[in-house]
C-alpha cells in the first residue's frame, strides 16, 4: 500500500515537473528576441539554407549571361514542365530523375562542359532543385550557380521563352 502511493506521488510530481518546465521554456523563449518558432516550414528553412550558401544571379545577370552565350542554362523541372516553357538553348535535366537513378549524376557530368558556367533553374523562387540539382553538379567539379528567380522570374523581366513540341 505504502510502495503503491509513493509510486502515484513520484508519477504526480514527475507530470508537475514536465509541465512546469514546459511553461518556464515556452515563456523563456517568448522573452528571447529571436525565440525559436513553435511550428515552422522546416522544409522551408532547409531550402532557404541550401539557396543561402549556393551561388546564384539574379535576374538581369541571367539575361545578360544568357545573351552573351557563355553559360549552359539546366532547367531542373520535369520533362513536360520543360516542354511547356523554357530558357531557349536550356539543357533538361529532370531532378527526380537524377536522384533516381545512381549513374545519372556522373552521365550528367561527363556530358556537360567543366570549362563553362552552368546556371541551373526551375520554377520559381519557391522550387528548391536548381539549389540541390547545382550543389550535385557542383560535387561533382562543375561549375554551376542558381537562378532562383526561376523561369517565372524570366519571363516576367521579359525573358524569351521557348516551347518543345
Amino acid at each position: 500500500m505504502r510502495i503503491k502511493r509513493h509510486a502515484e506521488h513520484t508519477w504526480h510530481e514527475l507530470v508537475l515537473l514536465v509541465l512546469l518546465s514546459v511553461l518556464v521554456g515556452g515563456a523563456a523563449n517568448l522573452l528571447r528576441p529571436q525565440g525559436l518558432p513553435f511550428v515552422t516550414d522546416w522544409e522551408a528553412t532547409r531550402t532557404k539554407a541550401l539557396i543561402k550558401d549556393t551561388p546564384s544571379v539574379n535576374v538581369q545577370e541571367a539575361l545578360e549571361l544568357w545573351s552573351k552565350k557563355e553559360v549552359i542554362f539546366l532547367d531542373a523541372r520535369d520533362s513536360v514542365s520543360f516542354s511547356e516553357g523554357h530558357i531557349p538553348g536550356a539543357l533538361n535535366q529532370p531532378l527526380d530523375d537524377v536522384k533516381s537513378d545512381s549513374t545519372m549524376l556522373a552521365r550528367v557530368a561527363l556530358a556537360l562542359p567543366k570549362d563553362k558556367l552552368i546556371v541551373v533553374y526551375c520554377s520559381d523562387v519557391g522550387c528548391k532543385m536548381s539549389a540541390i540539382m547545382a550543389n550535385m553538379l557542383k560535387g561533382e567539379g562543375l561549375n554551376t550557380t542558381i537562378f532562383p528567380a526561376g523561369l517565372e522570374g524570366w519571363f516576367e523581366a521579359g525573358g524569351e521563352v521557348e516551347i518543345s513540341k
